[in-house]
């Protein structure tokens, strides 16, 4: 067992239906953030230098404000959708992204598989996604709450 994190919104109830329960690997296949994900945000906390997020936005001159304050409580929709829109435009660009991230020692992210590959879903949408894979679900998550009148989004952590 370990830590996960989940999207959650404002309308909770509208969000995640019996629909949704129903489908629910399909959905956890398209839509869920990784461990790896998950420890990617927590690393904001624990990192010695630079956290490696921070190095992504970065490298692609994308602000994440908006996903980091996610942690904080809730941050506007259409901000974070705005932000995780840049970022998989700007980094499907960004060649070798493992290579260009220091991370001061630690690799709990698993830095040369969790970036590599990124324009390519390397795993079965919760184990073994890649970054770019996050983000997609992160946006396509993103999509499918606005689409259920979502205006809020934040992280909730569990197991």
């Amino acid at each position: 067992m370990g830590l996960d994190i989940f999207i959650a919104t404002n309308n909770y109830k509208d969000v995640f239906t019996i629909d949704y329960f129903k489908n629910e690997k399909e959905f956890r296949l398209k839509m869920s953030l990784s461990r790896d994900f998950c420890n990617l945000m927590c690393r904001q906390r624990t990192a010695k230098g630079i956290p490696e997020f921070v190095q992504v936005a970065q490298l692609a001159q994308v602000d994440i404000t908006s996903i980091l304050d996610m942690e904080n409580g809730s941050t506007n929709i259409d901000s974070v959708y705005q932000t995780i829109t840049q970022l998989l435009e700007r980094l499907s660009k960004i060649d070798n992204l493992e290579g260009k991230i220091n991370h001061d020692g630690y690799d709990r992210t698993g830095i040369e598989y969790y970036f590599s590959d990124f324009n390519l879903d390397k795993g079965e949408g919760y184990t073994g996604n890649n970054f770019g894979q996050d983000l997609r679900n992160f946006k396509r998550f993103l999509e499918y709450a606005k689409s259920k009148g979502t205006t809020d989004v934040s992280f909730e952590y569990g197991s």
